[in-house]
């Protein structure tokens, strides 16, 4: 069986939680791990920032991912919108 690793940061343990929450129960995830208080250094308009997120991980079925990818996106989308 084929599996796949999602790993991505967020800026708040709120949003990881809320993230989470709806990969369970549309059960795309069976499991989401949350990891709060990382630190992310990164360079932004030229000079280097660091700010502080929170992380969530979770193992996928291969069959799952795009299940999974589309609702991450609608999911950013709304709550990033351009």
């Amino acid at each position: 069986m084929d599996y796949c690793v999602v790993l991505v940061t967020v800026s708040s343990a709120s949003e990881a939680k809320t993230i989470a929450r709806t990969l369970v129960e549309e059960r795309l995830a069976a499991c989401v791990n949350i990891i709060p208080g990382l630190t992310s250094i990164y360079r932004w308009k030229k000079k280097s920032a660091r700010t502080g997120n929170s992380s969530w991980s979770s193992r996928l079925r291969g069959k799952r991912w795009q299940r999974c990818a589309n609702a991450l996106c609608s999911c950013i989308a709304m709550w990033y919108p351009r």
